[in-house]
């Protein structure tokens, strides 16, 4: 009995034996992947590493490749490296996280995950970035100013990475006596109460995870209630260009004792009892003029620097005429467009007048002469600081074909004949050679008018201005012509039914 119990649990053990060889030996491949720290601090140290295991599980082993990637953002300057990225399980690989000095602060995911041919498996690391700041900019209360408040607002700049920063203020420009310092979240703190008229000093610094910045620059300030100001000041009642080099200034201040000016914003006048008004010298030479102005009241505290400017221009324009038309020995045939041009580097051209034969003075740059003889011309220009141009003056000619026709014509009328009954003929052929010089004008001015059209709308060689003038010139003569036309016309008509009369 005995024998057959041993034989039964002899064959139950080799049972159990086979039962889990065969069943391990069916298990299908599996693995896992940790990190170890999952926490990567980049704070301190620009490097740092995480051992990433890869273990079997199940199964027989398989190849894993090892990749990484970052969830949901990215930080800037931030590298990840695998120094083993496949094997068979049971393996290890160093995966080293190193920033650079552009890194973005703050805290990302990076997902390690293993893979091999039919599965994957992940595991996630945090990582904290922080970087060192940079030393605040101070922004207000300004360098060297007397605030209007004794609660001023300390303001500075944003720093990328800073986690808060620390302000101090202190009666010396050493820190020694400090009034008092305050820990912020924010870039601007509302100052405790100051003393009146005193002067103080303030720096801020920035902190981060990984260090302080330095320490800002170091601005003065005063506090006062009512601080000296220049609340405006104008040259020449407020002139954009002048021609004298001594101008008059208006000042306006409040609180202020004395005062002071500059001609560069550097180098300053002796202080003076404050004035409202000033006679000013400008700086030598044609060309903007700054005139800086401060006041300082009666502790000697000085006001910000207050700037207004003006143009000197002694030095007047220069105009040159150009003229255009059909010239010939004898003129310009019918009429001649003069087109003035005028430059003043300083100021500019205010205005150009002109005026022929000594006639009333136009405002222009282009008009036309028509009428048949020799001209004189005069023109200048004046600058918008109101400088004069020396009278400029040229001689031209004009004439007209018809007119000196006609005049030979009825010169030799006269010397041919004696007797009225001549003369009356003779008049009726020089009516016929005023229509035929009429009409001859008349098609030269429609022949000149296209051409003016042509240079203006097709070559555009002459402006608008001067297409306009020389135009109008134009038609002016096209109306006189046609009026002397019908006038002939019209004693032509009534000598036909009075013959008589002749």
């Amino acid at each position: 009995m005995k024998s057959k119990k041993c034989l039964f649990a002899g064959l139950s053990l080799l049972f159990i034996f086979i039962f889990s060889t065969t069943h391990a030996a069916a298990q299908e491949f599996d693995f896992s992947i940790s990190a170890s720290p999952e926490n990567i601090d980049l704070t301190t140290d620009n490097s740092q590493d995480s051992t990433i295991t890869v273990s079997l599980l199940s199964g027989t082993t398989e190849n894993v490749s090892l990749s990484g990637a970052w969830v949901d953002s990215t930080p800037t300057g931030v590298t990840a490296s695998f120094d083993v990225t496949e094997g068979g399980p049971n393996f290890t690989s160093a995966l080293t996280f190193t920033k650079n000095s552009n890194a973005t602060p703050g805290t990302f995911t990076y997902r390690v995950t293993g893979i091999d041919n039919s599965m994957s498996r992940t595991t996630d690391l945090t990582v904290t970035v922080s970087v060192v700041p940079s030393a605040p900019t101070l922004v207000s209360p300004g360098d060297g100013v007397a605030t209007d408040s004794l609660t001023p607002t300390f303001d500075w700049d944003d720093v990328s990475g800073a986690e808060n920063y620390t302000l101090e203020v202190a009666t010396d420009i050493n820190f020694n006596n400090k009034v008092f310092t305050k820990i912020t979240l924010d870039s601007s703190v509302t100052s405790e109460q100051l003393s009146y008229g005193t002067t103080y000093y303030w720096r801020v610094r920035a902190a981060s995870l990984a260090a302080d910045s330095d320490w800002s620059s170091v601005w003065g300030f005063t506090s006062k209630l009512s601080p000296p100001l220049v609340t405006s000041v104008a040259a020449a009642n407020n002139a954009t260009y002048t021609n004298i080099s001594v101008v008059q200034l208006t000042i306006s201040a409040q609180n202020a004792v004395e005062m002071s000016f500059s001609d560069n914003g550097t180098g300053w006048s002796d202080w003076e009892s404050f004035q409202a008004t000033k006679t000013y010298a400008l700086p030598a030479g044609d060309g903007l003029k700054n005139i800086y102005v401060c006041v300082r009241d009666n502790i000697g505290d000085i006001s910000q620097t207050s700037r207004t400017t003006i143009t000197l221009d002694q030095a007047p324009p220069a105009t040159t005429y150009d003229p255009s038309g059909n010239l010939d020995e004898a003129g310009y045939r019918n009429s001649v467009i003069i087109q003035l041009s005028s430059v003043d580097n300083t100021s500019g051209v205010a205005s150009t007048k002109y005026r022929v034969d000594n006639s009333i003075w136009n405002t222009g740059s282009t008009f036309v002469i028509s009428t048949a003889g020799s001209h004189t011309v005069e023109y200048y220009s004046t600058d918008q600081s109101g400088n004069d141009e020396s009278v400029n003056v040229f001689e031209i000619a004009v004439y007209n074909p018809s007119t000196i026709s006609e005049t030979v014509w009825v010169a030799l009328g006269i010397l041919a004949v004696g007797a009225v009954s001549v003369i009356v003929a003779n008049s009726k052929m020089k009516n016929r050679r005023k229509l035929k010089a009429i009409d001859k004008e008349k098609a030269e001015l429609i022949k000149l008018m296209k051409e003016t059209e042509t240079k203006f709308y097709k070559d555009a060689t002459i402006s608008r201005g001067t297409f306009d003038a020389v135009m109008g010139e134009y038609r002016r003569r096209m109306a006189e012509l046609e009026k002397d036309e019908n006038l002939i016309k019209f004693k032509k008509s009534k000598g036909a039914k009075h013959p008589e009369k002749h």
